[in-house]
């Protein structure tokens, strides 16, 4: 009698788990950089680059004309210097 009384929540555990949703595909790395460029002012300054994991770190070295902020083609360097796992997967908890 004791494992009737288990199996109707084991069976519908099962049921619950079979009808989870997908889990989603990781978004791009680096997102689009017109997504990044919030004011739409065609530069990604140090307060839009928060929003982007690696990229405060790597503003200094991606900013090559040295003004402070990206342009799209300094910006589109990230995946090249942000270390290998950034490019792979983003951490659960990426800001």
């Amino acid at each position: 009698m004791l494992s009737k009384s288990f199996s109707i929540p084991a069976m519908l555990l099962v049921a619950a788990i079979g009808h989870l949703p997908a889990r989603a595909a990781e978004p791009a790395y680096p997102p689009p950089f017109s997504e990044v460029d919030k004011d739409q002012d065609e530069h990604i300054d140090l307060w839009e680059a928060r929003a982007v994991r690696w990229l405060p770190e790597y503003l200094r070295t991606l900013d090559k004309d040295g003004d402070g902020r990206l342009s799209s083609d300094e910006y589109g360097n990230l995946r090249a210097v942000a270390p290998k796992e950034a490019t792979t997967s983003r951490p659960s908890d990426a800001q």
